[in-house]
């Protein structure tokens, strides 16, 4: 309330200074010597720097009411600044502030007081409340009633100016209102070039960004195929040595001999393999030890060496008579075991040029009928009560170990005869053979 106090203050001042010249001018025309051209150019400077101050406050005000009206989303207080400054709606209202003070004071209903003029900017930012554009709100059939009604009640124009000079500086002021206004266009255009320009560069680096990171992702794509590929590759090389070369190395037959060769010399000479040495470990082992004795033997005297290395050789010629000795018996066991298979064999028969074929159809034997089954004796019951988990309501006794059939005591005394035969051919060749060597 201050500041539109003040504002009012000062409007209403700068009026009451130009009544004064006003009537100072009227009541200095009755004096016959008077100078009217030196008060004119005062009147024009006052009202030159007049003009150019509502020229100010109509920039800022106007930069003002863009931004607001631009972007709705304001705040109470920006607002109410807005609510306390003048409006201004184009070359009317700059008619009124450049029109005389005696017009202005007669013709009071024409200009706007700063309440009505609030009024009419909150009724403009409502729709910019809503977020609703101005340019879009549309005009309903009340605004085109309240407008014809105000074009119907609104009373003619009145014009102050009554003489050429006057419409002159009318025209003039509208003429340096339009060239301020070309200026703030040609002032923009630079501006509005660099945009342009800026946002042409702006796509430009975009697009290379855009192509960059492109390339950058096919590289990527790329580099994880190799990688991929070279994974697949390795796995496989790497089963491969499993499966190959470390199993043979591990597994094999010479390195399993040659593992227990060491181990049996090292129980012998060095310590037993509790611990379960490594390969490597018992032979750093077998090493050192050799290098011990090696050492004991250089204080040995030379004598007592060489009659130890003799009887060394001695034991080693005798270990491998032995060896030999060996070699050959199982030479002789393996000549003596064909031998004696080819001697139980069956004789030879020479297989016919043909398969024999008989003329007739062949006869075969009559099924034998299905024999009941006897019942179990008392000892086969009781063995089979006391010595196994058999149910005799549902369990087979043929799965315990008992025959129940009835040909059972025919089929052993069969395999009996059979036995005594073949014993008996053999002992039978043996004998022929033996007279036949005899006579020999």
């Amino acid at each position: 309330m201050n500041k539109k106090d003040k504002r009012k203050g000062s409007r209403s001042d700068m009026i009451e200074q130009l009544q004064v010249l006003f009537d100072s001018t009227s009541s200095l025309e009755a004096v016959p010597d008077f100078d009217r051209s030196v008060i004119e150019e005062q009147a024009k400077r006052r009202f030159k720097q007049s003009t150019r101050h509502f020229s100010q406050k109509k920039k800022i005000l106007f930069d003002k009411r863009k931004y607001f009206t631009d972007n709705p989303r304001m705040n109470d207080e920006n607002r109410r600044n807005l609510r306390d400054e003048p409006s201004w709606y184009g070359y009317p209202k700059d008619m009124e502030e450049f029109a005389q003070v005696r017009f202005r004071l007669a013709h009071p209903a024409q200009s706007k007081n700063v309440d009505t003029i609030a009024e009419d900017i909150m009724d403009d930012d409502i729709f910019a409340k809503y977020k609703i554009a101005l340019d879009d709100a549309e005009l309903t059939l009340s605004d085109i009633k309240e407008i014809a009604n105000e074009c119907q009640s609104a009373c003619p124009a009145d014009i102050y100016f009554k003489e050429p000079s006057e419409l002159v500086e009318v025209f003039r002021y509208m003429e340096l209102q339009n060239l301020n206004n070309l200026l703030y266009c040609e002032e923009l255009s630079a501006p509005l070039e660099t945009v342009k320009n800026t946002m042409i560069q702006a796509e430009k680096m975009f697009d290379k960004d855009i192509a960059s990171l492109s390339e950058i992702i096919g590289r990527l794509e790329s580099g994880i195929m190799w990688e991929e590929e070279r994974a697949k590759y390795l796995e496989d090389y790497a089963k491969k040595l499993i499966n190959q070369e470390l199993r043979h190395l591990i597994i094999d037959d010479s390195i399993l001999n040659l593992y227990v060769f060491v181990e049996d010399c090292f129980e012998t000479r060095v310590a037993p393999n509790d611990a379960n040495l490594t390969m490597l470990e018992m032979i750093s082992g077998i090493s050192k030890k050799y290098g011990d004795e090696l050492l004991i033997m250089e204080k040995v005297p030379k004598e007592i060496i060489s009659a130890l290395g003799e009887s060394c050789v001695q034991e080693n010629m005798a270990t491998m008579r032995l060896a030999e000795k060996a070699a050959k018996q199982v030479a002789e066991l393996h000549r003596l075991t064909a031998s004696l298979i080819k001697t139980f064999a069956p004789p030879y028969k020479k297989p016919p040029c043909k398969e024999p074929r008989n003329r007739s159809a062949v006869k075969r034997p009559p099924a034998l009928k299905k024999v009941p089954s006897r019942k179990l004796t008392p000892e086969e019951e009781e063995y089979l009560e006391h010595f196994t988990d058999f149910c005799k309501y549902t369990d087979n006794p043929k799965d315990f170990g008992v025959d129940t059939s009835v040909m059972q005591k025919l089929a052993r005394y069969q395999l009996k005869e059979k036995e005594d035969a073949s014993e008996e051919r053999i002992v039978f060749g043996a004998s022929s053979k033996s007279g036949k060597e005899g006579k020999k």
